[in-house]
């Protein structure tokens, strides 16, 4: 996934499934600096980096 992908889903208001290495994820927020996002799986808080998203 992009960094302009990853924003137009943080900031919609649709239910847009993203996964993180096959697992559902929510994304937190993401850092243009880094290109990065804050996610949230089922079970803890990590940074990754928003290549590694994809839109299911």
């Amino acid at each position: 996934m992009n960094y302009k992908r990853a924003k137009q889903i943080l900031e919609g208001t649709g239910n847009v499934t993203v996964l993180y290495s096959g697992e559902s994820i929510w994304i937190e927020n993401i850092d243009p600096k880094t290109n990065t996002a804050l996610i949230t799986t089922f079970d803890e808080e990590i940074i990754v980096p928003i290549r590694e998203l994809n839109e299911h």
